[in-house]
């Protein structure tokens, strides 16, 4: 699987498969609250996620459904899965903090039925798909999803393969999982990187997390990046810094962007023949690649930034202050 197709599938949606035939929706993904998504709508359900699984009132229930909905069929409609007869069975607690809610619909001569489950009042996960033309159950006995883990060792990776600072075997380990056209991200790197960096005590990784459905410029930044750091590690701190702070990805064209790099690399006296050929050959995608799917597999989080703080999953916006706190904490 090249990875343009993995994180057009795991970037922002889970991919359903559909039991039945070739095709599949594109719908429902884990939504954490200071996360960078592209969820098909924004904000987590406040009236589940402050009232808890199965304890929602009915209006709140009737408009979560109304937006899972909304996602699910637009998905059909692109497409083009000739569907009907939509319609949603009864919400059923499978635990103090899963809540499923199935729902039926009618292709071809097929009735078919998925959940969507609402874990912990906030995450939001799918099952796979059921053909119950011949054994219909209007609430499936489908397990709940596999537990989204908020813990994971720094040593789960190869920490050798990506940038790093501080000494390797310090009980203070970091990794940011980031994406250098993310808003947040770069709010992070301009605001608390340099503080973690000058942390002596703090064993800190990056390692890229290009969210290529919603970000154009992600990849191509993160592998020139990482080229750089095969090529020359010392450079790479200061291009990341630079792509950062003073590039606008956003607003950049594929075109603009090999010059903003080529400039970039005559800055830092990095190697043209070497860089192309390692920009060409793609050679540290398998890295990045091995190392998010991993992060995605155990946790469920397609979003950016994402750290892993003394073993901890954390996402979104943490500041030093905070991560030092966490550390506190896991060396008491």
């Amino acid at each position: 699987m090249t990875y343009h197709t993995y994180r057009k599938r795991m970037a922002v949606f889970f991919q359903l498969p559909w039991i039945l035939s070739g095709f599949s929706i594109l719908f429902l993904t884990t939504l954490l609250p200071g996360a960078h998504s592209s969820l098909a709508f924004g904000d987590s359900p406040p009236s589940l996620a402050q009232k808890g699984p199965g304890k929602s009132s009915a209006g709140g229930q009737a408009a979560l459904q109304d937006k899972f909905r909304k996602v699910i069929t637009s998905s059909l409609t692109m497409q083009k899965v000739p569907y009907k007869n939509f319609n949603w069975l009864d919400p059923k607690e499978i635990s103090a903090n899963v809540t499923a809610f199935p729902f039926a619909l009618d292709i071809g001569n097929r009735r078919i039925v998925s959940v969507v489950y609402l874990v912990n009042g906030r995450y939001l996960a799918t099952s796979p798909l059921l053909d119950i033309t011949n054994n219909y159950k209007p609430v499936p006995n489908i397990p709940p999803p596999t537990p989204i883990s908020m813990n994971m060792p720094s040593s789960a990776f190869p920490l050798a393969s990506f940038p790093s600072t501080g000494k390797s075997d310090s009980t203070a380990q970091v990794i940011e999982f980031g994406d250098d056209q993310c808003p947040v991200c770069r709010k992070w790197n301009s605001n608390e990187e340099q503080k973690v960096l000058n942390d002596a005590s703090i064993h800190f990784t990056y390692i890229p997390l290009p969210l290529v459905t919603i970000h154009q410029n992600a990849l191509k930044s993160a592998l020139f990046e990482m080229c750089a750091f095969r090529i020359r590690p010392s450079s790479f701190w200061t291009i990341h810094d630079l792509l950062n702070r003073r590039v606008e990805l956003g607003s950049v064209d594929d075109k603009d962007l090999d010059g903003v790099l080529s400039g970039l690399m005559s800055s830092q006296g990095l190697p043209a023949a070497k860089m192309n050929q390692c920009m060409n050959r793609q050679d540290p995608l398998a890295d990045i690649e091995n190392a998010d799917n991993l992060l995605t597999q155990k946790t469920g989080i397609p979003s950016t930034p994402t750290f892993i703080i003394g073993g901890k999953v954390k996402t979104g916006y943490v500041s030093y202050e905070d991560i030092r706190k966490l550390l506190n904490q896991k060396q008491n």
